[in-house]
């Protein structure tokens, strides 16, 4: 990120996916900066994806937002969802070495120790690390409510809904969890889709106004979260964010 003041006008060059140029843009036009999309120049050079003239100075809490996307993955924009983020991808290439192998992420190995050892103070972390991103994310701070994704099995709660309950306790946010009419359905990585899931899933109408902030544990294809925000806008949301710990490398 770079700003450059020319008078009252400042520019605001970024380097990432179409939905980062997206992100900054909504909170300057919330703060009434007037932005407006400049295309690159060649003195520009390759440094740059995205340049943005707005009404400066850039404020706090447009810094913070540009902090947090330096520091969170970005995921693509689906339609039922504003905004997606995860704390960073699940684990990292290398290669010679079998996938399987991999070594995991930070954010990765906080999530195997707390989903599959039991690590209750992984969990701690990771819902501190993403109620971090919400409370620091202009547009995150915007959350009425935050919504669970149902676990594959409804007879227990998944861990999904207990990382979406510490982010909920974290933010003093009331947690409504969607809710599955089926008690048991195919895991994600199984290739379950989102028109499968969206006539299985319900969020309660106590939404309806609200901007909901869908929290998951992994981001895979996706389906699960959509699905979520779908059942979340039948309900008459106003708006559908979501947040994950780890983003796969691969959508199955």
């Amino acid at each position: 990120m770079q700003t450059v003041r020319d008078s009252s006008r400042e520019r605001l060059y970024l380097r990432g996916p179409k939905e980062v140029d997206q992100q900054m843009a909504w909170v300057l036009t919330r703060e009434h900066r007037n932005p407006k999309h400049l295309p690159l120049r060649e003195q520009d050079g390759s440094d740059w994806t995205h340049r943005i003239e707005f009404d400066g100075p850039l404020s706090a809490e447009a810094r913070s937002t540009l902090s947090v996307l330096q520091s969170a993955l970005t995921l693509s924009r689906r339609e039922e969802l504003r905004i997606a983020l995860a704390l960073d991808f699940h684990m990292v290439p290398t290669d010679g070495v079998d996938p399987q192998l991999w070594p995991h992420t930070e954010a990765g190995s906080l999530l195997n120790r707390a989903k599959y050892r039991g690590s209750a103070e992984a969990l701690t972390e990771l819902g501190t690390r993403l109620s971090g991103i919400a409370t620091r994310h202009a547009l995150y701070t915007l959350a009425d409510v935050v919504l669970s994704v149902p676990g594959h099995d409804s007879s227990q709660v998944s861990f999904g809904e207990r990382l979406a309950h510490a982010v909920a306790s974290n933010l003093s946010l009331p947690l409504v969890s969607a809710t599955c009419s089926v008690n048991r359905r195919p895991q994600a990585k199984s290739g379950e889709a989102t028109a499968d899931l969206e006539s299985l899933f319900s969020v309660d109408p106590s939404v309806q106004g609200q901007v909901c902030l869908i929290v998951d544990d992994v981001y895979r294809s996706g389906s699960s979260m959509v699905a979520v925000a779908r059942a979340a806008q039948r309900s008459s949301a106003r708006a559908c964010i979501g947040i994950a710990a780890t983003r796969t490398l691969r959508a199955s």
